[in-house]
């Protein structure tokens, strides 16, 4: 099985945003247990949503999950402030809330992996004017 779907597709993903130059810009990830793998790779803290810091690897016992992806936006909103660089979001699952005040475009998905929490969704995220 595991010859026609990798097990994870976080190197992948890495590698797509050390290609696109993407690594040296602020990036933000939802789900810490999902985006570790990532930040291990490209060897760059991600600023965790949930827990709003920066982290290469998040172990928390007390776990937050955001229940509404309109949380998530805000949350994000909030995160990018005035930042002026561009910011790269990683997700574990698409984004289907649409926000006036963040322009949001998704640049690449990496879905066919055998470890389904490991499906990531990479987007642009900048502030509308």
């Amino acid at each position: 099985m595991d010859l026609t779907y990798p097990f994870s597709r976080s190197k992948v993903a890495a590698e797509f945003i050390q290609k696109q130059g993407l690594s040296k810009e602020f990036i933000l990830g939802s789900k810490d247990t999902i985006v570790s793998p990532i930040s291990a790779y490209i060897d760059k803290k991600i600023f965790y949503i949930e827990y709003n810091q920066l982290g290469s690897f998040f172990n928390n016992k007390q776990r937050i999950y955001l229940k509404k992806q309109s949380e998530l936006i805000n949350k994000i909103d909030s995160a990018i402030k005035d930042n002026l660089k561009k910011n790269v979001l990683i997700l574990s699952e698409p984004l289907e809330v649409t926000n006036t005040q963040l322009k949001i475009i998704k640049i690449k998905e990496f879905r066919d992996s055998i470890l389904a929490e490991e499906r990531y969704y990479i987007y642009l995220v900048e502030k509308n004017n």
